[in-house]
């Protein structure tokens, strides 16, 4: 009983810890449904001025354009979400594999952002990258935990008719 009760445990928690994200919230801008973070000043695959290509991390991934046309209308949109009007910088660089610590609002600014169908130059390996992923889950619903608590009471209770 005490190994499947530790078993059941232990699973939860790993859910738990896999469900946190390593990107912090505070760098993480959504718009119209989508998470978006300002991940290198550079292009995202060869040729970059990054160390190499841009690493997914935390289900972040190269936006399409559909994603793109959705977010943003222009670069002048997306520098004033990533830079609260020219205030503060939020970049996400370190947390990708860019070799960079920083971002270039200059380049965002003057419409240097790579991939983006707004951009001045969407192929250029100095352009920034900002990457995207589908807008996380909001916590379960208190349904959502009586059905799981429900589960875990029937799986215990035949553990014990077992013995």
């Amino acid at each position: 009983m005490k190994k499947v009760f530790f078993v059941l445990l232990s699973q939860l928690a790993l859910a738990f810890v896999a469900s946190a994200g390593v990107i912090p919230d505070n760098l993480v801008v959504t718009s119209n449904g989508l998470d978006w973070v300002w991940a290198s000043p550079c292009a995202a695959v060869a040729p970059t001025c990054a160390v190499g290509d841009i690493n997914s991390v935390d289900g972040f991934v190269v936006a399409t354009d559909a994603q793109w046309n959705n977010s943003w209308a222009s670069a002048t949109d997306l520098y004033n979400a990533f830079t609260q009007m020219g205030t503060t910088t939020l970049c996400a660089s370190p947390y990708f594999n860019s070799g960079h610590g920083s971002c270039d609002a200059g380049d965002v600014a003057a419409g240097y952002v790579w991939g983006a169908p707004f951009s001045v130059d969407p192929t250029n390996s100095s352009a920034d990258t900002f990457l995207v992923r589908g807008a996380v889950a909001e916590a379960p619903e208190p349904s959502t935990y009586a059905l799981m608590t429900m589960g875990l009471a029937s799986v215990l209770a035949a553990a014990r008719r077992r013995r």
